[in-house]
């Protein structure tokens, strides 16, 4: 029996590429700010950015999921 693709799944999983691209472009941001960061406030902002990173690739597989069906249907 072979399983087939279906369009929610398959969006849930480009939304979960998408994040991980994203999370990789935001840790690289937060990162360099943390190197520059002269003031608490910037490392504070640094670390902020660090955990929206993590949101993002949540973020983006649940948009995945509801977008996926609607594009591939």
């Amino acid at each position: 029996m072979m399983l087939g693709l279906n369009p929610a799944f398959a969006g849930a999983l480009a939304g979960v590429v998408l994040g991980l691209l994203s999370m990789a472009i935001v840790q690289n941001v937060a990162a360099r700010m943390e190197e520059d960061a002269k003031s608490d406030r910037q490392r504070a902002t640094a670390r902020l950015l660090r955990n929206i990173a993590w949101l993002d690739v949540l973020i983006f597989a649940v948009a995945g999921y509801f977008i996926g069906p609607m594009i591939l249907s």
